[in-house]
């Protein structure tokens, strides 16, 4: 009878153990950082990317201070704060995540932060063609 609890009990503390290790999903909407997104891994990955690039461009264009406070939660108007920026945002969309310049263009202004670039280049740029379901 010992053996029979003991195997019981086993199979309930394995039980909750993984289920506590599970990621839980957490829509692009409702995440305010990337750690958020651990349970959607094809929304992580776009977001890793669209983060890091955004960076990149800010510091190439003397915006320092703009990358070193980027998140998912981060404005557009407050990130890219000259014209200069603007363009350059645009043009690394467009050569990085090869999305059409017109697209871009015309959704720019339908874009107010962060989680909507990533929805925007994960629904239309070569992530979502080539993505691996």
């Amino acid at each position: 009878m010992k053996h029979i609890k003991n195997k019981i009990l086993f199979f309930v503390f394995a039980t909750i153990l993984s289920l506590n290790s599970c990621s839980t999903y957490t829509s692009l909407g409702n995440a305010a950082s990337i750690s958020d997104l651990r349970g959607n891994p094809f929304i992580k990955t776009v977001a890793v990317h669209i983060l890091e690039n955004t960076a990149t461009m800010l510091n190439k264009n003397g915006l320092q201070k703009n990358s070193k406070t980027l998140d998912l939660n981060s404005n557009l108007a407050d990130v890219l704060t000259t014209p200069k920026s603007i363009i350059a945002f645009k043009s690394m969309l467009v050569k990085t995540y090869k999305l059409p310049k017109a697209s871009v263009e015309s959704n720019m202004r339908a874009m107010q932060n962060i989680k909507d670039v990533i929805e925007f280049a994960a629904t239309s740029s070569i992530f979502s063609r080539t993505a691996r379901y």
